[in-house]
């Protein structure tokens, strides 16, 4: 599920939770829409500022790769995220576990991101056979640089927090409390600029992203990628042979 409360007398803050502990909080495409719904519910409440994070050791483990097959994925991750990128206050990703895959998609989307001491970030695109989107690769160059980005997306890395914040991926390290604090503050801010500089400061999508969708279904088609899933059910390493 996703929970969805609000933090302080004022009620300005929106805590948003990724609460699917079973699956270390992979998101299927019905919970993606779940979390669509509540960033919007979340802005048309009043808040001023929004607070996402998962329950439990991991922030998201991804997009759940049971459910991946069904086509509407990536249409579903890619609304989410127009959505945070659309919403008219600062959306913070507190990562008080691992953000892999598509979790990390969804925390560079955010505005700001804090992490445990204990979090990482990996994105296993390569690993298993898939694409990553144009927008993603845009965000990790802006956020870490190229170099963070090729360590990340070619090399596989699981990058901790405090490497993470050294090179700009994450902004702060700290607690849930601390993370609700810094919300807290940001919905005492005026609330037009905010709207101003969040529009002003997206990383759009590049032109070749729209392509996106097409190239991830052709991937989902190949014979590596049916190996990768293969792989992950009789837990061995797996055979790639480039088709």
């Amino acid at each position: 599920m996703i929970r969805h409360e609000h933090v302080g007398t004022e009620r300005r803050v929106s805590l948003i939770t990724l609460d699917r502990q079973d699956r270390r909080n992979a998101m299927d495409p019905a919970h993606w829409e779940q979390l669509t719904t509540a960033v919007s519910s979340a802005v048309d409440a009043g808040a001023r500022a929004i607070v996402i994070t998962g329950a439990g050791k991991v922030f998201c483990a991804g997009a759940d790769l049971a459910e991946v097959a069904g086509g509407s994925m990536v249409e579903s991750m890619e609304t989410t995220f127009l959505t945070v990128r659309e919403a008219p206050v600062p959306v913070l990703a507190y990562l008080n576990g691992p953000a892999v895959g598509a979790g990390l998609q969804l925390i560079v989307t955010c505005d700001l991101r804090m992490a445990s001491p204990g979090a990482r970030l990996n994105i296993p695109a390569v690993e298993i056979g898939l694409p990553t989107h144009p927008g993603t690769i845009a965000r990790l160059i802006a956020l870490g640089g190229v170099g963070a980005a090729r360590a990340l997306l070619i090399g596989g890395e699981r990058m901790p927090a405090e490497r993470a914040y050294g090179l700009g991926l994450v902004d702060r390290i700290g607690e849930l409390e601390d993370a609700l604090a810094w919300a807290t503050e940001m919905s005492t801010f005026a609330p037009l600029p905010m709207r101003w500089l969040k529009q002003r400061l997206q990383i759009d999508d590049p032109p070749d992203g729209s392509e996106y969708p097409a190239v991830a279904h052709e991937f989902m088609q190949t014979e590596d990628f049916a190996e990768a899933g293969a792989a992950r059910k009789e837990r061995r390493p797996p055979h790639y042979v480039g088709r």
